[in-house]
């Protein structure tokens, strides 16, 4: 925060000085890494069926972490005629501690709706999780 104080001083210091026009363009900070990775794979799922997924949870933090919150960001399908609607995941809400450095689960339902079709039997669903944690 005290750099982009400094350098807009420094900005407005030299427009005073040479009475130019000086366009300044400002780049946002690179998004800070990633604390935790969300993996997992579920199989068997059929329309109208309900599986539990078993969620993979890597912190690469060097301190424990805690996750409280995960929810399916998107849902992508291999075959055409299969929404990637067929499959929902209701949102994780808890507090998982996951030691520094390492690994620990947690398991979520998975549902493939009824009214899916029957071409949705056996297909790859992909499907990308977010989460939040806290240290």
């Amino acid at each position: 925060m005290s750099r982009v104080r400094r350098v807009a001083g420094v900005v407005t210091l030299a427009l005073s000085l040479t009475a130019m026009t000086v366009a300044v363009q400002a780049t946002a900070p690179p998004p800070p890494p990633k604390m935790f990775t969300i993996s997992g794979d579920v199989a068997g799922l059929y329309p109208g069926s309900q599986k539990p997924l078993r969620l993979t949870i890597t912190n690469k933090a060097t301190a424990p972490i805690y996750v409280f919150y995960i929810r399916v960001d998107s849902v992508s399908v291999n075959r055409s005629g299969c929404p990637a609607s067929s499959v929902w995941s209701p949102d994780y809400l808890g507090s998982t501690r996951i030691p520094r450095l390492g690994t620990g689960t947690v398991t979520i339902p998975v549902f493939m709706r009824s009214s899916a079709p029957n071409a949705c039997q056996g297909a790859t669903y992909t499907i990308r999780y977010t989460g939040s944690a806290t240290q």
